[in-house]
């Protein structure tokens, strides 16, 4: 499965839609890995209506949280409104 998600990321063939209706958005089991950041990126830049998307890190975070939650917070938004929240 982890495979399949990195080709298509590296494949760079991500589809061109936009969420037009997606409000909120969780992402849980978070592991910092590229190809999660590839997808948490497209959702803020496809989602014009999104208010809120929260991520839960794995139980056992491999990675600095706080190099982490700058790059979450740094990433382009489609919505003025969105706000991301790390949920450690």
């Amino acid at each position: 499965m982890q495979v399949a998600v990195l080709a298509f990321w590296e494949e760079d063939k991500q589809p061109t839609c936009s969420f037009d209706r997606l409000r909120k958005a969780r992402v849980r089991s978070f592991h910092g890995e590229d190809p999660e950041m590839r997808f948490i990126k497209f959702v803020l830049a496809n989602s014009p209506e999104l208010v809120e998307m929260s991520v839960e890190p794995s139980s056992i975070p491999d990675y600095d949280e706080t190099v982490l939650t700058t790059q979450l917070m740094d990433l382009p938004r489609a919505s003025e409104k969105a706000k991301v929240n790390y949920v450690p």
